[in-house]
């Protein structure tokens, strides 16, 4: 289990395949910052991670070591982009996420030819 001074994990994106992730991460005891431009997306996915979680524990079948409720108090959800990456161990971004331009630094820009898509 990971330790809660090893930094953040941030996911980029909280469709399907984002609150996957953050589950995953948050399953070896990774704190994650589930990131989104929208509040109802990110509310919507964690309130659907928490059904997940507790669907899970309830049948034998949820990851890691730690109870469906200390799984869900590692995950929060946040909306600026600077913000989700300070501090942050690992970036995932999930294929179907979309950046916008003005939203990224210039440190996380991958290059001279990037246009903000995903």
């Amino acid at each position: 289990m990971a330790s809660p001074a090893a930094g953040v994990v941030v996911i980029v994106g909280s469709g399907l395949i984002g609150r996957s992730w953050a589950m995953l991460f948050a399953s070896g005891g990774f704190r994650v910052k589930l990131y989104d431009i929208e509040q109802q997306q990110v509310t919507n996915a964690l309130e659907n991670i928490r059904k997940e979680m507790m669907f899970l524990e309830q049948s034998g079948s949820l990851k890691g070591s730690l109870g469906a409720q200390d799984q869900l108090s590692l995950i929060s959800g946040c909306l600026n982009i600077q913000e989700a990456v300070e501090g942050a161990l690992h970036i995932q971004k999930t294929s179907s996420a979309s950046t916008r331009r003005e939203d990224a630094t210039p440190e996380s820009k991958p290059g001279p030819n990037w246009e903000g898509r995903g």
